[in-house]
Protein backbone atom coordinates (compact mmCIF):
# COMPACT_ATOMS: atom_id res chain seq x y z
CA UNK A 1 0.00 0.00 0.00
CA UNK A 2 1.45 3.62 -1.16
CA UNK A 3 2.07 5.90 1.63
CA UNK A 4 -1.06 8.94 1.10
CA UNK A 5 0.16 12.23 2.53
CA UNK A 6 -2.92 13.15 3.78
CA UNK A 7 -4.27 9.87 5.10
CA UNK A 8 -0.63 9.83 6.98
CA UNK A 9 -0.64 13.37 8.50
CA UNK A 10 -4.71 12.47 9.62
CA UNK A 11 -3.76 9.34 11.38
CA UNK A 12 -0.51 10.62 13.42
CA UNK A 13 -2.72 13.57 14.59
CA UNK A 14 -5.41 11.22 15.43
CA UNK A 15 -3.22 8.64 17.05
CA UNK A 16 -1.20 11.70 18.97
CA UNK A 17 -3.94 13.80 20.41
CA UNK A 18 -6.70 11.18 21.04
CA UNK A 19 -4.93 8.26 21.44
CA UNK A 20 -1.08 8.99 23.12
CA UNK A 21 -1.73 12.25 25.03
CA UNK A 22 -5.10 11.35 26.43
CA UNK A 23 -3.69 8.31 28.00
CA UNK A 24 -0.73 10.07 29.39
CA UNK A 25 -2.93 12.92 30.70
CA UNK A 26 -4.61 10.72 32.71
CA UNK A 27 -1.63 10.18 34.75
CA UNK A 28 -0.16 13.71 34.53
CA UNK A 29 1.47 14.19 38.06
CA UNK A 30 3.43 10.73 37.11
CA UNK A 31 4.36 12.59 33.10
CA UNK A 32 4.78 15.54 34.79
CA UNK A 33 7.20 14.59 37.19
CA UNK A 34 8.81 12.25 34.94
CA UNK A 35 9.08 14.44 31.96
CA UNK A 36 10.15 17.99 33.67
CA UNK A 37 10.39 18.28 37.63
CA UNK A 38 12.63 15.15 38.22
CA UNK A 39 14.81 15.41 35.16
CA UNK A 40 15.07 19.87 36.10
CA UNK A 41 15.97 18.73 39.45
CA UNK A 42 18.40 16.32 38.41
CA UNK A 43 19.74 18.95 35.97
CA UNK A 44 20.19 21.38 38.62
CA UNK A 45 21.86 18.81 40.86
CA UNK A 46 24.75 18.36 37.98
CA UNK A 47 25.10 22.30 37.66
CA UNK A 48 25.83 22.64 41.01
CA UNK A 49 28.23 19.31 41.27
CA UNK A 50 31.48 20.93 41.11
CA UNK A 51 30.31 22.56 44.33
CA UNK A 52 29.61 19.10 46.16
CA UNK A 53 32.91 17.50 44.66
CA UNK A 54 35.27 20.50 45.08
CA UNK A 55 34.80 23.07 48.81
CA UNK A 56 34.45 26.55 47.84
CA UNK A 57 36.35 28.94 49.96
CA UNK A 58 35.80 32.63 50.90
CA UNK A 59 38.42 34.44 49.78
CA UNK A 60 39.69 37.88 49.33
CA UNK A 61 40.81 40.24 52.01
CA UNK A 62 39.70 39.39 55.77
CA UNK A 63 39.10 41.45 59.20
CA UNK A 64 41.91 41.46 61.73
CA UNK A 65 40.75 39.03 64.53
CA UNK A 66 42.52 37.34 67.68
CA UNK A 67 44.10 33.52 67.29
CA UNK A 68 42.20 30.77 68.50
CA UNK A 69 43.15 29.52 71.30
CA UNK A 70 44.00 25.58 70.97
CA UNK A 71 41.90 24.82 73.85
CA UNK A 72 38.96 26.48 71.78
CA UNK A 73 40.06 24.52 68.60
CA UNK A 74 41.23 20.84 69.48
CA UNK A 75 38.10 19.20 70.02
CA UNK A 76 38.54 15.87 67.84
CA UNK A 77 41.50 14.23 66.72
CA UNK A 78 44.98 13.27 68.20
CA UNK A 79 47.93 15.38 68.09
CA UNK A 80 51.15 13.63 67.68
CA UNK A 81 54.78 15.04 68.12
CA UNK A 82 58.68 13.90 68.39
CA UNK A 83 61.83 15.23 69.70
CA UNK A 84 64.51 14.73 67.72
CA UNK A 85 66.80 17.13 69.39
CA UNK A 86 70.05 16.44 71.12
CA UNK A 87 68.09 16.71 74.61
CA UNK A 88 70.43 19.83 75.74
CA UNK A 89 67.99 22.10 74.97
CA UNK A 90 65.95 24.60 77.46
CA UNK A 91 63.55 24.78 77.35
CA UNK A 92 62.99 20.88 76.64
CA UNK A 93 60.62 19.39 73.79
CA UNK A 94 58.91 17.99 76.92
CA UNK A 95 58.40 21.02 79.27
CA UNK A 96 56.87 23.12 76.21
CA UNK A 97 54.82 20.64 74.94
CA UNK A 98 53.65 20.28 78.83
CA UNK A 99 53.13 23.85 79.16
CA UNK A 100 50.98 23.92 75.53
CA UNK A 101 48.49 21.24 77.24
CA UNK A 102 47.72 22.62 80.21
CA UNK A 103 44.70 24.92 79.47
CA UNK A 104 43.16 21.98 77.75
CA UNK A 105 40.56 19.48 79.29
CA UNK A 106 41.92 15.97 80.61
CA UNK A 107 40.42 13.96 77.85
CA UNK A 108 42.15 16.19 75.33
CA UNK A 109 45.28 15.58 77.41
CA UNK A 110 45.02 11.78 76.44
CA UNK A 111 44.89 12.77 72.81
CA UNK A 112 47.90 14.77 72.66
CA UNK A 113 50.80 11.64 71.77
CA UNK A 114 54.40 11.75 71.63
CA UNK A 115 55.75 9.50 69.35
CA UNK A 116 59.28 7.71 68.72
CA UNK A 117 60.52 8.07 65.44
CA UNK A 118 59.68 10.28 62.34
CA UNK A 119 57.81 6.45 60.92
CA UNK A 120 55.74 6.44 63.82
CA UNK A 121 54.57 10.20 63.14
CA UNK A 122 53.31 9.12 59.77
CA UNK A 123 51.57 6.03 60.87
CA UNK A 124 50.26 7.74 63.38
CA UNK A 125 48.26 9.80 60.69
CA UNK A 126 47.76 8.02 57.74
CA UNK A 127 45.64 10.23 55.21
CA UNK A 128 42.84 9.30 53.07
CA UNK A 129 41.95 10.25 49.33
CA UNK A 130 41.22 13.42 50.33
CA UNK A 131 43.86 14.22 52.29
CA UNK A 132 42.53 14.04 55.25
CA UNK A 133 43.98 12.18 58.89
CA UNK A 134 42.56 11.84 62.22
CA UNK A 135 45.23 13.87 63.53
CA UNK A 136 44.45 17.55 64.15
CA UNK A 137 48.57 18.34 63.68
CA UNK A 138 51.93 16.84 63.36
CA UNK A 139 55.16 18.55 65.88
CA UNK A 140 58.49 18.15 64.84
CA UNK A 141 61.25 19.29 67.57
CA UNK A 142 64.53 19.57 66.03
CA UNK A 143 66.25 22.35 67.11
CA UNK A 144 66.70 23.69 70.90
CA UNK A 145 69.42 25.71 72.06
CA UNK A 146 71.04 25.36 75.46
CA UNK A 147 69.65 27.86 77.99
CA UNK A 148 72.95 29.77 77.76
CA UNK A 149 72.81 29.85 74.54
CA UNK A 150 70.32 33.00 73.75
CA UNK A 151 71.84 33.74 69.86
CA UNK A 152 70.74 30.39 68.38
CA UNK A 153 67.25 30.38 66.83
CA UNK A 154 64.78 27.52 67.87
CA UNK A 155 63.50 25.11 65.05
CA UNK A 156 60.04 23.41 65.00
CA UNK A 157 57.92 22.04 62.12
CA UNK A 158 54.20 21.86 62.04
CA UNK A 159 52.67 19.12 60.00
CA UNK A 160 49.24 19.96 59.09
CA UNK A 161 47.03 17.40 56.75
CA UNK A 162 47.87 17.81 53.02
CA UNK A 163 43.90 18.31 52.47
CA UNK A 164 43.63 21.61 54.66
CA UNK A 165 42.98 23.86 52.39
CA UNK A 166 39.70 25.63 52.95
CA UNK A 167 39.93 29.24 53.66
CA UNK A 168 37.25 31.70 54.79
CA UNK A 169 38.46 35.00 55.58
CA UNK A 170 35.22 36.34 56.88
CA UNK A 171 34.19 34.23 59.12
CA UNK A 172 37.84 33.60 60.10
CA UNK A 173 36.85 29.49 60.15
CA UNK A 174 39.64 28.65 57.60
CA UNK A 175 41.20 25.58 58.21
CA UNK A 176 45.03 27.46 58.64
CA UNK A 177 43.02 29.25 60.83
CA UNK A 178 41.83 26.48 63.08
CA UNK A 179 44.25 24.42 62.83
CA UNK A 180 47.83 25.57 61.87
CA UNK A 181 47.97 29.02 63.60
CA UNK A 182 46.39 28.30 67.22
CA UNK A 183 49.08 25.61 67.69
CA UNK A 184 52.11 27.70 66.81
CA UNK A 185 50.65 30.35 69.32
CA UNK A 186 50.90 27.83 72.17
CA UNK A 187 54.12 26.72 70.96
CA UNK A 188 55.75 29.66 71.10
CA UNK A 189 53.74 31.80 73.57
CA UNK A 190 55.12 28.41 75.67
CA UNK A 191 58.79 29.03 74.71
CA UNK A 192 58.35 32.74 75.45
CA UNK A 193 57.12 32.25 79.09
CA UNK A 194 59.17 29.56 79.97
CA UNK A 195 62.27 31.66 78.57
CA UNK A 196 61.10 35.09 80.40
CA UNK A 197 58.20 34.34 82.79
CA UNK A 198 55.88 36.49 81.13
CA UNK A 199 52.61 35.65 79.44
CA UNK A 200 52.63 37.35 76.00
CA UNK A 201 49.56 38.88 74.77
CA UNK A 202 47.27 36.61 71.96
CA UNK A 203 48.75 38.54 68.50
CA UNK A 204 46.18 39.28 65.39
CA UNK A 205 46.23 37.98 62.48
CA UNK A 206 44.61 39.38 59.22
CA UNK A 207 43.91 36.39 56.69
CA UNK A 208 43.88 37.54 52.91
CA UNK A 209 44.85 35.72 49.28
CA UNK A 210 46.13 36.93 46.52
CA UNK A 211 43.06 34.67 44.40
CA UNK A 212 39.52 35.95 44.45
CA UNK A 213 36.68 34.26 44.27
CA UNK A 214 35.79 34.47 40.81
CA UNK A 215 39.15 32.96 39.57
CA UNK A 216 38.65 30.59 42.04
CA UNK A 217 35.07 29.76 40.37
CA UNK A 218 37.08 29.42 37.14
CA UNK A 219 39.48 27.32 38.35
CA UNK A 220 36.52 24.99 39.73
CA UNK A 221 34.58 24.39 36.65
CA UNK A 222 37.83 24.13 34.60
CA UNK A 223 38.66 21.21 37.40
CA UNK A 224 35.47 19.99 36.55
CA UNK A 225 35.61 19.73 32.66
CA UNK A 226 38.06 17.83 33.23
CA UNK A 227 36.73 15.37 35.55
CA UNK A 228 33.64 15.23 33.02
CA UNK A 229 35.68 14.31 30.21
CA UNK A 230 37.88 11.68 32.40
CA UNK A 231 34.45 10.14 33.89
CA UNK A 232 31.86 12.14 35.31
CA UNK A 233 29.79 12.76 31.66
CA UNK A 234 28.40 9.67 31.59
CA UNK A 235 26.75 10.82 34.42
CA UNK A 236 25.07 13.46 32.05
CA UNK A 237 23.37 10.56 30.04
CA UNK A 238 21.18 9.69 32.76
CA UNK A 239 19.30 12.80 32.64
CA UNK A 240 17.95 10.84 29.67
CA UNK A 241 17.36 7.69 30.92
CA UNK A 242 13.60 8.24 31.66
CA UNK A 243 13.17 8.91 27.58
CA UNK A 244 13.96 5.72 26.83
CA UNK A 245 12.28 3.51 29.54
CA UNK A 246 9.50 5.10 28.82
CA UNK A 247 9.39 5.05 25.43
CA UNK A 248 10.53 1.48 24.85
CA UNK A 249 7.72 0.30 27.37
CA UNK A 250 5.04 2.52 26.18
CA UNK A 251 5.48 0.54 22.51
CA UNK A 252 5.80 -2.63 24.16
CA UNK A 253 2.75 -2.15 25.96
CA UNK A 254 0.92 -1.72 23.11
CA UNK A 255 2.18 -4.42 21.01
CA UNK A 256 1.44 -6.71 24.41
CA UNK A 257 -1.90 -5.57 24.49
CA UNK A 258 -2.54 -6.21 20.72
CA UNK A 259 -3.75 -2.32 20.15
CA UNK A 260 -1.14 -2.82 17.26
CA UNK A 261 -2.62 -5.14 15.34
CA UNK A 262 -5.70 -3.90 16.04
CA UNK A 263 -4.77 -0.54 14.58
CA UNK A 264 -2.98 -2.15 11.75
CA UNK A 265 -6.41 -4.19 10.67
CA UNK A 266 -8.42 -1.05 10.91
CA UNK A 267 -6.29 -0.06 8.25
CA UNK A 268 -3.70 2.19 10.57
CA UNK A 269 -0.62 2.70 8.92
CA UNK A 270 2.66 1.58 10.81
CA UNK A 271 4.67 4.66 9.94
CA UNK A 272 2.10 6.92 11.49
CA UNK A 273 1.45 4.73 14.54
CA UNK A 274 5.50 5.03 15.40
CA UNK A 275 5.63 8.38 14.48
CA UNK A 276 2.65 9.09 16.72
CA UNK A 277 4.92 7.51 19.83
CA UNK A 278 8.00 9.27 18.90
CA UNK A 279 5.89 12.75 18.89
CA UNK A 280 3.93 12.16 21.95
CA UNK A 281 6.55 10.62 24.40
CA UNK A 282 9.83 13.24 23.49
CA UNK A 283 7.21 16.70 23.13
CA UNK A 284 6.74 16.36 26.85
CA UNK A 285 10.58 16.47 27.56
CA UNK A 286 11.42 19.28 25.24
CA UNK A 287 10.95 21.90 28.18
CA UNK A 288 13.20 20.25 30.56
CA UNK A 289 15.99 19.63 27.88
CA UNK A 290 15.60 23.30 27.06
CA UNK A 291 15.91 24.33 30.46
CA UNK A 292 19.23 22.37 31.01
CA UNK A 293 21.05 23.36 28.57
CA UNK A 294 20.70 26.92 29.82
CA UNK A 295 21.25 25.81 33.34
CA UNK A 296 24.71 23.48 32.20
CA UNK A 297 25.77 26.84 30.05
CA UNK A 298 25.74 29.02 32.80
CA UNK A 299 27.50 26.79 35.62
CA UNK A 300 29.75 24.17 33.11
CA UNK A 301 29.98 25.01 29.49
CA UNK A 302 29.87 28.93 29.71
CA UNK A 303 32.68 28.91 27.09
CA UNK A 304 29.80 27.03 24.79
CA UNK A 305 27.34 28.90 22.81
CA UNK A 306 23.97 28.10 24.58
CA UNK A 307 22.49 27.55 21.12
CA UNK A 308 24.71 24.84 20.66
CA UNK A 309 23.65 23.32 24.21
CA UNK A 310 20.34 23.76 23.38
CA UNK A 311 20.90 21.69 19.71
CA UNK A 312 22.92 19.28 21.77
CA UNK A 313 20.28 18.10 23.88
CA UNK A 314 17.46 18.15 21.49
CA UNK A 315 19.53 16.17 19.47
CA UNK A 316 20.44 13.96 22.12
CA UNK A 317 16.97 13.27 22.76
CA UNK A 318 15.35 13.12 19.46
CA UNK A 319 18.06 10.39 18.62
CA UNK A 320 17.90 8.47 21.94
CA UNK A 321 13.70 8.13 21.09
CA UNK A 322 14.17 7.09 17.25
CA UNK A 323 16.56 4.45 18.77
CA UNK A 324 14.15 3.39 21.59
CA UNK A 325 11.48 2.54 19.09
CA UNK A 326 14.18 0.39 17.02
CA UNK A 327 15.08 -1.78 20.25
CA UNK A 328 11.89 -1.59 21.49
CA UNK A 329 10.91 -3.85 18.42
CA UNK A 330 12.25 -6.96 19.71
CA UNK A 331 10.47 -7.19 22.93
CA UNK A 332 6.87 -8.14 21.86
CA UNK A 333 5.20 -9.07 25.04
CA UNK A 334 7.19 -8.11 27.27
CA UNK A 335 7.18 -4.23 28.48
CA UNK A 336 8.99 -4.00 31.10
CA UNK A 337 11.74 -6.44 29.78
CA UNK A 338 11.79 -3.72 27.14
CA UNK A 339 12.00 -0.49 29.00
CA UNK A 340 15.10 -2.26 31.43
CA UNK A 341 16.70 -3.58 28.63
CA UNK A 342 16.80 -0.33 26.13
CA UNK A 343 17.63 1.72 29.10
CA UNK A 344 20.78 -0.78 30.19
CA UNK A 345 21.89 -1.01 26.74
CA UNK A 346 22.20 3.03 26.08
CA UNK A 347 24.26 2.98 29.50
CA UNK A 348 26.12 1.26 28.23
CA UNK A 349 26.83 2.95 24.89
CA UNK A 350 27.78 5.69 26.67
CA UNK A 351 29.98 3.79 28.83
CA UNK A 352 31.45 2.35 25.70
CA UNK A 353 31.67 5.79 24.33
CA UNK A 354 33.45 7.27 27.29
CA UNK A 355 35.97 4.44 27.07
CA UNK A 356 36.69 4.55 23.44
CA UNK A 357 35.95 6.85 21.77
CA UNK A 358 38.64 8.96 20.96
CA UNK A 359 39.10 9.56 17.57
CA UNK A 360 36.85 10.99 14.80
CA UNK A 361 36.40 8.26 13.19
CA UNK A 362 35.41 5.94 16.41
CA UNK A 363 32.95 8.66 17.54
CA UNK A 364 31.56 8.81 14.18
CA UNK A 365 31.01 4.83 14.34
CA UNK A 366 29.74 5.14 18.14
CA UNK A 367 27.08 7.63 17.18
CA UNK A 368 25.58 6.05 14.43
CA UNK A 369 25.42 2.76 15.40
CA UNK A 370 24.62 3.28 19.47
CA UNK A 371 22.98 6.64 19.08
CA UNK A 372 22.63 6.76 23.26
CA UNK A 373 26.49 7.26 23.23
CA UNK A 374 26.08 10.90 21.09
CA UNK A 375 25.43 12.68 24.75
CA UNK A 376 28.86 11.50 25.87
CA UNK A 377 30.92 12.11 22.91
CA UNK A 378 29.46 14.88 22.44
CA UNK A 379 29.82 16.84 25.47
CA UNK A 380 33.69 15.33 26.10
CA UNK A 381 34.55 17.38 22.66
CA UNK A 382 32.78 20.59 24.53
CA UNK A 383 34.86 19.88 27.65
CA UNK A 384 38.04 19.19 25.47
CA UNK A 385 37.78 21.87 23.74
CA UNK A 386 37.33 24.31 26.53
CA UNK A 387 40.49 22.91 27.98
CA UNK A 388 42.26 23.55 25.15
CA UNK A 389 41.19 26.96 25.18
CA UNK A 390 42.46 27.92 28.41
CA UNK A 391 45.92 26.34 28.06
CA UNK A 392 46.31 28.61 24.76
CA UNK A 393 44.38 31.85 26.83
CA UNK A 394 46.98 30.69 29.74
CA UNK A 395 50.20 30.33 27.71
CA UNK A 396 49.36 33.86 26.22
CA UNK A 397 49.33 35.47 28.93
CA UNK A 398 52.12 34.39 30.38
CA UNK A 399 53.89 34.69 27.65
CA UNK A 400 54.78 31.16 26.96
CA UNK A 401 56.26 30.48 23.24
CA UNK A 402 54.53 28.89 20.49
CA UNK A 403 56.76 26.03 20.44
CA UNK A 404 55.51 24.51 23.71
CA UNK A 405 52.08 24.26 21.96
CA UNK A 406 53.00 20.81 21.17
CA UNK A 407 52.45 19.70 24.52
CA UNK A 408 48.15 21.29 24.68
CA UNK A 409 45.28 18.91 25.47
CA UNK A 410 44.52 19.13 21.90
CA UNK A 411 40.81 17.69 21.35
CA UNK A 412 40.39 14.45 20.27
CA UNK A 413 37.53 15.37 17.69
CA UNK A 414 35.17 17.76 17.49
CA UNK A 415 31.41 18.32 17.78
CA UNK A 416 30.64 18.50 14.08
CA UNK A 417 30.84 14.95 12.73
CA UNK A 418 28.74 13.11 15.89
CA UNK A 419 26.38 16.34 15.16
CA UNK A 420 25.96 15.16 11.50
CA UNK A 421 25.46 11.37 12.67
CA UNK A 422 23.67 11.40 15.95
CA UNK A 423 20.82 13.70 13.07
CA UNK A 424 20.92 10.58 11.03
CA UNK A 425 20.50 8.37 13.12
CA UNK A 426 16.57 10.35 14.22
CA UNK A 427 15.70 9.12 10.60
CA UNK A 428 17.19 5.73 10.09
CA UNK A 429 15.85 3.40 13.21
CA UNK A 430 12.29 4.39 13.05
CA UNK A 431 12.64 3.27 9.63
CA UNK A 432 14.52 0.08 10.88
CA UNK A 433 12.06 -0.22 13.64
CA UNK A 434 9.01 -0.27 10.06
CA UNK A 435 11.42 -2.83 8.95
CA UNK A 436 12.07 -5.12 12.00
CA UNK A 437 8.06 -4.90 13.50
CA UNK A 438 7.28 -6.41 10.00
CA UNK A 439 9.37 -9.01 9.77
CA UNK A 440 8.47 -10.49 13.39
CA UNK A 441 4.94 -9.31 13.68
CA UNK A 442 2.95 -9.25 10.01
CA UNK A 443 1.07 -12.47 9.48
CA UNK A 444 2.63 -14.45 6.61
CA UNK A 445 1.17 -14.00 3.35
CA UNK A 446 -0.73 -16.86 1.43
CA UNK A 447 1.13 -17.73 -1.99
CA UNK A 448 -0.04 -15.74 -4.96
CA UNK A 449 0.92 -15.22 -8.39
CA UNK A 450 0.25 -11.27 -8.01
CA UNK A 451 3.40 -8.84 -8.26
CA UNK A 452 4.58 -8.80 -4.31
CA UNK A 453 4.65 -5.38 -3.04
CA UNK A 454 8.08 -3.16 -3.03
CA UNK A 455 9.87 -2.13 0.17
CA UNK A 456 9.10 1.24 0.48
CA UNK A 457 5.13 0.02 0.40
CA UNK A 458 5.51 -2.78 3.28
CA UNK A 459 7.60 -0.34 5.13
CA UNK A 460 5.67 2.62 5.33
CA UNK A 461 1.97 0.84 4.22
CA UNK A 462 -0.30 -1.46 6.83
CA UNK A 463 0.43 -4.18 8.42
CA UNK A 464 -0.50 -7.18 5.84
CA UNK A 465 0.83 -7.68 2.36
CA UNK A 466 -1.87 -6.40 0.26
CA UNK A 467 -1.50 -10.20 -1.95
CA UNK A 468 -2.69 -11.89 0.88
CA UNK A 469 -5.91 -9.36 0.54
CA UNK A 470 -8.66 -10.80 -1.95
CA UNK A 471 -8.98 -8.55 -4.38
CA UNK A 472 -12.13 -6.99 -5.68
CA UNK A 473 -13.60 -7.74 -8.81
CA UNK A 474 -14.72 -3.97 -8.67
CA UNK A 475 -11.64 -2.11 -8.37
CA UNK A 476 -8.68 -2.39 -5.53
CA UNK A 477 -10.69 -0.13 -3.61
CA UNK A 478 -12.43 -2.89 -1.73
CA UNK A 479 -11.32 -5.11 0.22
CA UNK A 480 -14.22 -8.12 -0.13
CA UNK A 481 -16.97 -7.70 -2.08
CA UNK A 482 -20.22 -10.12 -2.17
CA UNK A 483 -22.77 -10.45 -4.70
CA UNK A 484 -25.98 -12.44 -4.47
CA UNK A 485 -25.15 -14.25 -2.00
CA UNK A 486 -28.04 -16.49 -0.47
CA UNK A 487 -28.09 -19.19 2.09
CA UNK A 488 -31.87 -21.46 3.07
CA UNK A 489 -32.09 -23.94 5.24
CA UNK A 490 -34.17 -27.07 4.84
CA UNK A 491 -34.68 -26.21 1.34
CA UNK A 492 -37.13 -27.97 -0.41
CA UNK A 493 -38.73 -28.99 2.73
CA UNK A 494 -42.06 -27.60 4.59
CA UNK A 495 -40.05 -25.84 7.22
CA UNK A 496 -37.89 -24.14 4.75
CA UNK A 497 -35.70 -21.03 5.70
CA UNK A 498 -34.34 -18.09 4.40
CA UNK A 499 -31.29 -16.81 6.38
CA UNK A 500 -29.99 -14.49 3.59
CA UNK A 501 -31.27 -13.95 0.43
CA UNK A 502 -29.22 -11.92 -2.66
CA UNK A 503 -26.93 -10.00 -0.49
CA UNK A 504 -24.51 -8.03 -2.03
CA UNK A 505 -21.92 -6.25 0.09
CA UNK A 506 -18.57 -4.22 -0.44
CA UNK A 507 -16.05 -3.84 2.85
CA UNK A 508 -13.66 -0.83 1.89
CA UNK A 509 -9.87 -1.41 2.89
CA UNK A 510 -9.96 1.02 5.66
CA UNK A 511 -11.71 1.55 8.00
CA UNK A 512 -14.54 0.05 10.44
CA UNK A 513 -17.03 -2.17 8.93
CA UNK A 514 -19.69 -3.56 11.09
CA UNK A 515 -22.81 -5.53 10.09
CA UNK A 516 -25.52 -5.44 12.90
Amino acid sequence: MALHPRLFFRQLFALTVYKNWIVLGNHWLINLLRCFIIPVAFAVFLGYMPNFLIRSSDLGFGSPASIYGLQDVFQNGKLAWIDITDGTGSPSADQIMDFVTRPLSSSRRQSVVKVDSLDDLAMSCPTNYNGRSSCYAGVIFNGLPPSNDTESPIYYIIRGDMGQTYVNVKRHTGDFEKNLLPIQWAIDSAIIELKTGVKPPTPLEQPFTMTTNEKQAEDTRQEFLSFINAVLVVAFWLFFAGLAYQMAGSIARERASDLSSHLQAMGCLRSARALSWFVSISLPYVPAWIIAAGFWHSKIFSDTNIGTMIGINLVAGFSISSWSIFVATFFGNSPQLSAICTTGIGFVSAILAMAFGHSPIISWIFTLFLPPSFLVLALRALAQQAIFDKEVFDAAVNGDGSDEWEYYDYPEFGLGGPMVFAIISIFIYPCLALWVEHLLYDTKPAPSLNRKPGFFARLFGRGGSPSSEPQATGGAQYAIQVRNLSKIWNKGRKKEVSAIRDLSLSIPRNGVYVVL
